[in-house]
């Protein structure tokens, strides 16, 4: 008996218990063909690199299985007679399964991590953005009689601040038209 790895790709159009029924049937076609299952992976709804029969998402699952030769004809047949199967591949295995699941486990373990530093910089207060602040000058006025001092705000006037702001006209050059005519005048005289 040999070590193979099927991966197939399902419609994601369908319902979910309809998605599962199809792994489902895999498996049992495994089963059937006095197989045994190493290992199960559900990958889940991924966007496909090039579009299917017109779908860009696919649902991947594959499964790494101890069958005789017979079991990868028995599956690729069904995997040709059942439409809802937009692709599918089944190769020898030449990994080490055990190995596959623990690299598993610590892939998630650190996804899992990953997840827990991006909550904690989330918790950071966003930074809250300044408006600018328009300059006021302070006017004071002094009295040669003993009277309080008053200060006034100037705000600048609206005005002013429009012709800082405004950008210049280009002046355009007098048109070759009016300076022939100013030649033809001196060339008279």
């Amino acid at each position: 008996m040999k070590v193979y790895e099927t991966t197939f790709i399902i419609n994601p159009q369908m319902e979910d218990a309809t998605i599962d029924n199809k792994v489902n049937v895999v498996s049992e076609i495994i089963s059937n063909n006095s197989g045994k299952i190493l290992h199960t992976d559900h990958m889940g709804t991924r966007k496909l690199a090039y579009q299917i029969k017109g779908l860009t998402q696919g649902y991947y699952a594959s499964f790494i299985f101890e069958a005789n030769t017979d079991t990868p004809k028995a599956l690729d047949r069904h995997f040709k007679l059942d439409e809802t199967y937009l692709r599918h591949l089944t190769i020898v295995y030449e990994g080490d399964v055990l190995e596959k699941k623990q690299k598993e486990k610590e892939q998630a373990q650190k996804e899992a991590e990953s997840v827990n530093t991006d909550v904690k910089e989330t918790d950071a207060k966003p930074v809250e953005a300044k408006e600018p602040e328009i300059k006021t000058e302070v006017k004071t006025e002094t009295k040669t009689d003993s009277e309080p001092v008053a200060e006034t705000k100037v705000e600048p006037a609206v005005e002013e601040v429009k012709a800082n702001t405004e950008v210049k006209k280009e002046v355009k050059p007098e048109s070759s038209t009016d300076n022939e005519s100013l030649y033809n005048e001196e060339d008279e005289l």
